[in-house]
């Protein structure tokens, strides 16, 4: 197993966080609508890389490739 259990924990609870986050910024319409969007699309790359790393964590390969994008270090 690449991540033990209490990894995968924090994991999920992040996963959680972030999207609960993504839904109050979203729902926030005092805040300057480019504010939400950007805030939005850094939440989504948060989610897509805790999901990619709860795939590895449960040895699902299946999407590796974009998984391995996704959490490269170069990705804007």
């Amino acid at each position: 197993m690449i991540y033990n259990q209490e990894e995968c924990k924090i994991v999920a609870s992040v996963l959680q966080r972030k999207t609960i986050e993504r839904s109050i910024y979203n729902s926030m319409e005092s805040l300057p609508l480019s504010f939400r969007l950007s805030m939005d699309c850094q939440l989504e790359l948060d989610i897509k890389r805790c999901q990619a790393i709860m795939r590895i964590a449960q040895n699902d390969f299946s999407n590796v490739i974009d998984d391995v994008e996704i959490l490269s270090p170069h990705r804007p």
